[in-house]
């Protein structure tokens, strides 16, 4: 003899799922346990976008990674503009009235050498818009898609040299990332590592998480 399930663990069976989206009143017409799971799903989906967002400063080149680094110091209550309407890869960083950081973001994705046009076009940046009290440095992620412990020099010991004596610094994007993270759990701390950012007279910047 076949011994049969109970109508509550058959009754679903055969029901194909809704495909397409439901309309506005479905949610409102479900019982409540339904619309405190949904709520609270579409709020975990909605920190994990903004997390995945700010993750992709590991990853990203170029203009991405130049959007990314503006919503970054914008969320860390910087003022973040433009330099120019027709390169938005470069980007004024203010830390107070006297201070900004003039961010250049490599297109890519190759150690920079001293011939590297990503060096020349943070040259360029350091001698058409920087005045006294700014600090250019220059933004970029090598072998992107690896992971960052596996991704090799940024910089080429010539390049380093060439960056060093014209007082421009080199941050990666895991050196932003671990600044992103640091002021999740810290702001205080977060803005003296940005501080030390802007202090350093050219070269290779580092974070202890990067």
């Amino acid at each position: 003899m076949t011994e049969s399930r109970p109508a509550s663990e058959s009754s679903l069976h055969g029901i194909a799922p809704i495909r397409a989206a439901p309309p506005e009143w479905f949610a409102a017409a479900m019982p409540q346990g339904y619309q405190t799971r949904l709520g609270e799903i579409r709020r975990l989906t909605a920190e994990l976008n903004e997390m995945e967002s700010y993750g992709r400063l590991l990853i990203e080149t170029g203009a991405p990674l130049a959007n990314i680094i503006r919503a970054t110091f914008a969320a860390m209550k910087y003022e973040v503009t433009d330099l120019t309407v027709e390169d938005s890869s470069r980007l004024g960083v203010w830390l107070d009235n006297q201070r900004r950081l003039f961010v250049c973001v490599a297109a890519g994705v190759s150690p920079v050498d001293r011939k590297s046009p990503d060096v020349a076009r943070a040259f360029a940046l350091l001698q058409e818009h920087a005045q006294p009290g700014d600090r250019v440095v220059l933004a970029l992620n090598v072998n992107a898609m690896r992971p960052p412990a596996e991704r090799g020099e940024s910089v080429t010991s010539d390049g380093l040299d060439l960056l060093e004596r014209l007082g421009i610094n080199v941050v990666t994007g895991p050196a932003l990332f671990s600044l992103w993270t640091l002021s999740q759990q810290e702001p205080t701390r977060v803005q003296k590592s940005i501080d030390r950012l802007y202090a350093q007279d050219g070269g290779l910047y580092t974070t202890a998480a990067s």
